[in-house]
């Protein structure tokens, strides 16, 4: 199977570059279809809103005002493992909502279920069946 690359814009009414926005890749991609389902599955698990997905060419996805009190500073980073080459791969998305984190004492994190569900959004994207791994969050200065 050929793969293609694509990726989603986020946008947040705060945080880094000036335009408080998010681009990020996704390196396999196995049709634009399935990247438009992909966009539409991830949706609810951030703050932000979805500014384009990218296919070769930018396509626009929501022509509105960014999400509000969304910030793409903040950072949910999900890890996974490509089931053949058993390599650990990761994506991000920013300002993931509240209910997918939590606290675990020494920090906050993805909670699994999330995890699961993004890792299942990445897999169908793909066409692999990823290994899910974990979450973890983060804000960038």
């Amino acid at each position: 199977m050929a793969y293609l690359y694509g990726g989603v814009t986020w946008r947040g009414d705060t945080g880094s570059p000036k335009a408080h926005e998010l681009r990020v890749p996704i390196i396999k991609v196995a049709s634009a279809a399935l990247l438009s389902a992909f966009r539409l599955s991830l949706r609810p698990h951030s703050k932000c809103n979805l500014a384009y997905y990218h296919y070769f060419v930018d396509y626009p996805y929501q022509l509105t005002s960014p999400g509000v009190g969304a910030n793409v500073d903040k950072i949910a980073l999900i890890y996974f493992r490509d089931p053949d080459s058993l390599m650990p791969e990761s994506f991000a998305y920013p300002d993931p909502i509240a209910a997918d984190l939590e606290d675990v004492g020494y920090g906050i994190r993805v909670k699994q279920s999330a995890v699961i569900a993004v890792v299942g959004y990445l897999s169908t994207l793909a066409g692999v069946s990823y290994i899910p791994l974990y979450g973890v969050y983060y804000q960038v200065d």
